[in-house]
């Protein structure tokens, strides 16, 4: 909210810069247009006076002479008066030198927003690297002074201290990812401190309720770990290990879990609109009540899988395993089975409506000779 809060209020100033300097411009356009027109009205013999209000140009002073020197004739010929074109040129060039002077006013402001813009960029930047590495510390510093992993290695059951600890850090590593919001490499190094410093496996902190929503998590070990509820939203997840990981009411929206291992994972309820599932295994995986509407589970192992009300209206399963998968009451509205392998699978009292069966044809009512 505080994000959301911040960037309308950018927006709300780049808007005011942008109108401010229109108004400067269209202002000063038409102040000089209208200056433009009184003075050249006023110096031109239109506006009332022969001559323009009498300026006229030099007088010429002609004596004619005979061979006595004597003046045989004087003239005087007045000089042509100033036109009106003739001011036009000499008060356009002040004033289109005011308004190359108000342009390039705007333009030093724009260049000014960009270089305040980025000033505060940098700021937000070296901020989250301090309270990164400060998270470091601080928990470094408690894993050593406490000996937390050794006392983990020697203890049967969990002590006080090691309840404690855990506690703290779990509060520190929510708090910190919080702070990351839209930030996926920082978020990673959290995850990655983690697990190279054995909190995940030998304290067993939960990353459950975490925002890792956008996280690069691409590769990352996290077989067991606890992420109930965490949002991983958009996520890289591709080519991680999360077998057995607790991911029951996860937000995965649109997560990338290609060529995921999610083995006997637990994901009920979780929700995986959209998601790309392409040559995931989740064999053995608990995906009762998952909303799977739209996702790519193309390829997909889900061998003994258990899908019971889950929701896979739309999604892809082109070519996936489904052997003695469990889809009972699913919604299996326009979901493409297409060269899925059935063998076993139980369908019973699933949803179909415009189904496309493994061999390309469409169904409302099941495909149980495909079994």
């Amino acid at each position: 909210m505080n994000q959301l809060t911040a960037n309308w209020t950018k927006l709300q100033k780049w808007f005011q810069l942008k109108k401010s300097t229109k108004v400067i411009l269209w202002r000063s356009f038409w102040l000089g247009l209208g200056i433009l027109i009184v003075v050249t009205w006023i110096l031109s013999p239109w506006g009332g006076s022969p001559g323009g209000l009498g300026i006229k140009g030099g007088e010429t002073t002609h004596v004619e002479r005979d061979r006595n020197w004597r003046v045989t004739k004087y003239s005087i010929q007045a000089g042509e008066a100033k036109t009106a074109w003739d001011w036009a040129g000499l008060i356009g060039v002040p004033a289109t030198l005011a308004f190359l002077g108000v342009w390039f006013q705007s333009q030093e402001q724009k260049r000014a927003s960009k270089d305040a813009t980025e000033q505060r960029r940098l700021a937000a930047e070296e901020s989250k690297e301090e309270t990164l590495q400060r998270y470091f510390d601080r928990v470094a510093q408690l894993l050593i002074e406490k000996d937390l992993i050794g006392l983990s290695s020697s203890l049967t059951e969990p002590s006080s201290i090691l309840n404690s600890a855990n506690d703290v850090i779990r509060a520190r590593t929510l708090s910190v990812l919080r702070s990351f919001s839209g930030d996926g490499g920082r978020k990673r190094s959290v995850v990655v401190f983690l697990i190279e410093t054995e909190v995940l496996r030998k304290l067993n902190v939960s990353l459950a309720t975490a925002s890792l929503s956008e996280a690069d998590l691409y590769g990352l070990n996290l077989s067991g770990v606890s992420l109930s509820w965490a949002d991983l939203a958009s996520a890289n997840l591709s080519g991680a290990k999360l077998g057995k990981a607790r991911l029951d009411e996860a937000k995965l929206i649109k997560a990338n879990l290609r060529s995921a291992e999610l083995v006997e994972a637990i994901l009920g309820g979780a929700s995986l609109m959209g998601a790309d599932l392409n040559g995931a295994n989740l064999s053995g995986a608990n995906l009762s009540w998952a909303n799977l509407s739209g996702a790519d589970l193309s390829n997909a192992d889900l061998r003994n899988a258990d899908l019971i009300n889950a929701n896979l209206s739309g999604a892809n399963l082109t070519g996936a395993v489904l052997s003695g998968a469990v889809l009972s009451y699913a919604d299996l509205s326009e979901t493409d089975f297409s060269n899925a392998r059935l063998t076993g699978a139980d369908f019973t009292e699933a949803g179909f409506k415009d189904t496309v069966r493994p061999d390309g044809t469409r169904t409302n009512s099941g495909f149980s000779h495909f079994l």
